[in-house]
């Protein structure tokens, strides 16, 4: 199976709107596709997990029958997002399915974090990865194309999906948010070192400070992301 094949990504797509919203694991993706599923059924009772594909009109991997959509997802902070996998899939509580894929690379139950980043940094093959650690721009791009015409930050997700509301001639907001504001760093130099590397294409690409544990809302601006929805004239 190739990279491309393996992180395919899946659009939860609404046609009254044409708005088409690509998941990205640990990236507030329950929440948004929630609130997607909502356009449709307004009382969909959250929250509204990803198998729960009746809810949308379409669910499907193939970006390109969505031209005349738009296509967007929300990214994180690389040192937040594994946090938030740490947190939700090792320790709180920890999930059998994660570790059984990693249990080969001796990754348990609570084990202590440093550990866990020193473990799953060593994995180089993202076949061998499950999908909430698996790097974002395995999932943006296909075959060097990018898949989606917007990309938001969790950091600043409020008022960006207020520009996608606009753009898709939304009545309103499409929900409120709880935006990232993890507080709790639990990296020592060294393991910030560890991060930034297996992650350095997220940081670069996403425009991410290789040194902030938290990128705040009004960094976001001045990053790549801002010139991608200049790209498409949102």
């Amino acid at each position: 199976m190739s990279r491309d094949e393996f992180t395919k990504g899946k659009f939860f797509v609404n046609n009254k709107y044409k708005l088409a919203y690509l998941k990205l694991p640990k990236c507030a993706c329950t929440s948004i596709a929630s609130a997607i599923a909502e356009l449709k059924t307004p009382d969909v009772k959250r929250p509204l997990w990803h198998h729960e594909e009746h809810n949308f009109d379409t669910v499907t991997t193939d970006y390109t029958s969505l031209s005349n959509y738009l296509t967007f997802t929300f990214v994180r902070n690389p040192f937040d997002r594994f946090t938030s996998f740490y947190k939700n899939w090792i320790t709180d509580p920890p999930h059998d399915r994660v570790l059984r894929k990693f249990s080969k690379f001796g990754v348990y139950e609570n084990m202590p974090f440093d550990e866990c980043v020193k473990k799953i940094t060593k994995i180089k093959d993202v076949r061998k990865l499950e999908s909430h650690t698996i790097p974002i721009y395995y999932y943006l791009f296909h075959n060097g194309c990018l898949k989606v015409k917007y990309i938001g930050r969790m950091e600043s997700i409020n008022e960006d999906f207020e520009i996608i509301s606009a753009a898709c001639g939304i009545p309103g907001m499409l929900g409120e948010f709880n935006q990232s504001k993890r507080k709790d760093d639990f990296y020592t130099p060294s393991l910030k070192k560890k991060i930034r590397e297996f992650y350095s294409i997220d940081f670069n690409l996403l425009g991410y400070d290789r040194n902030e544990y938290i990128s705040s809302p009004s960094n976001s601006r001045t990053t790549p992301i801002a010139k991608i929805k200049s790209r498409f004239g949102i």
